[in-house]
């Protein structure tokens, strides 16, 4: 059930975009290179699907910077317990 949300979360949103690209945040990159210089992990989560933030995080660069990388297709849990 949670992957088939994110499925269609991620279709509204490519809708909405109209084929256009987010920009890349320009503070993101330097953050990022500073936590790495320091050996800081990062990993990044995304209710999008793997295929889609893979694609961003290698357009702009930055896959690099993070561990791990938690996607849609990672989801087991239908609920979050706080």
């Amino acid at each position: 059930m949670a992957k088939k949300i994110a499925e269609r979360k991620a279709e509204i949103y490519e809708e909405l975009l109209g084929g256009r690209q987010p920009a890349e945040m320009l503070e993101a990159k330097p953050f990022l290179e500073l936590l790495h210089r320091y050996d800081i992990p990062v990993a990044t989560a995304s209710a999008l699907p793997e295929k889609r933030v893979m694609a961003g995080l290698n357009r702009h660069g930055l896959k690099q910077h993070f561990g791990n990388i938690i996607t849609a297709e990672d989801g087991g849990a239908t609920e979050i317990e706080w």
